[in-house]
């Protein structure tokens, strides 16, 4: 199973595009090219970090406070920005800077 395809269709999806134009006020096809260009570079990172014990704990840790198994439309339209944000400041640490002006 390719998780980057998988993640990719999921948040590009018609419902997925509609609920982040909502919430940032970009156009489908701004938001379906920053998110072809950030998840794989997201998805690397987040395997970077998991590599060492520490950095998997950590994930470990992150992800067991986000369990929202509702569809992937209303996770995104219920988003919480400012922990999100905490979140890619994690994942990307002093690179997030760099990482947000690339896409």
């Amino acid at each position: 199973m390719d998780l980057i395809k998988v993640l990719t269709e999921s948040m590009t999806s018609l419902d997925s595009l509609s609920a982040l134009t909502g919430r940032s006020g970009g156009t489908p096809k701004q938001i379906k090219s920053a998110l072809n260009a950030a998840i794989p570079g997201l998805l690397g990172t987040m395997t970077e970090n998991a590599a060492t014990e520490e950095g998997a704990q950590s994930l470990l840790g992150a992800l067991s406070q986000h369990t929202n198994s509702g569809s992937m439309r209303s996770q995104l339209a219920g988003a919480d920005l400012v922990d999100g944000d905490k979140i890619i400041s994690k994942i990307l640490g002093g690179t997030k800077t760099d990482f947000i002006n690339e896409i």
